[in-house]
């Protein structure tokens, strides 16, 4: 009764304490209540007319086994309190394990066509050595965004994902072989002029290192072969 009578509290019908207890004033203020919402006025809460959740604002759905015309016994699963945020994690293979680390960005594809952004933002490991990341949407938001009511309410779904393990960069690109590291630990390359240009890589494969510090045209020299051009990487 206390929660009956702090609902009616919150809707303007009661303005005394919650005492929990079910007199005369409690029969009018319900019978306001239910002419506000267009229902029989008796004053009776029978079960099933009010459900008290944990939380407001709060996500409910149906359970799937109620229908229109269903008999209801007294103990089926009648509602659900649907988590504010549906939880995403990766289930990760030994050798995937080894290359994935927090803050890594990750790609959900769903099959409608939708792809959410996400980041790594734990990983745990089992008594059996299994590995799995947990997910988290970026800037505070979902992982799925406004789009969370395509996912099943009460069933895992399983969805394909990308890890990008590598972060593509941008930059002028040089023969990975053109940069050196000088006596006194600055990495350096050699210009065609022959003086010392200091470098930062920022990214090296393929026999190409993506590096910051000179400018694209610039010419470099590399062990055994003319001055190169830069690019820039893809």
């Amino acid at each position: 009764m206390a929660q009956l009578q702090r609902l009616l509290a919150s809707q303007g019908f009661w303005s005394e304490s919650a005492d929990g207890s079910f007199d005369y004033r409690l029969y009018w203020a319900v019978r306001a209540w239910q002419r506000n919402l267009g229902v029989v006025d008796d004053g009776r809460v029978r079960a099933g007319d009010v459900v008290f959740v944990p939380r407001l604002p709060a996500k409910l759905a149906l359970d799937e086994e109620v229908q229109v015309g269903t008999v209801l016994t007294g103990v089926e699963p009648l509602i659900h309190v649907l988590p504010e945020k549906p939880t995403f994690t990766i289930q990760l293979p030994e050798g995937q394990a080894r290359l994935v680390q927090l803050g890594m960005a990750v790609t959900i594809h769903h099959e409608s066509g939708s792809e959410w952004q996400a980041e790594i933002i734990d990983i745990r490991v089992t008594d059996e050595g299994q590995r799995s990341a947990s997910l988290a949407g970026l800037a505070g938001r979902p992982v799925c965004g406004d789009e969370c009511d395509v996912l099943p309410l009460s069933e895992e779904t399983l969805l394909p994902s990308t890890i990008e393990v590598i972060a593509p960069v941008q930059g002028v690109a040089v023969p990975a072989s053109a940069v050196v590291t000088t006596a006194t630990g600055e990495t350096v390359v050699v210009m065609e002029s022959g003086d010392l240009q200091q470098v930062t890589v920022v990214a090296a494969a393929a026999g190409m290192a993506v590096v910051e510090g000179i400018e694209l045209g610039d010419l470099v020299r590399a062990p055994g072969t003319d001055p190169a051009q830069l690019e820039v990487a893809p």
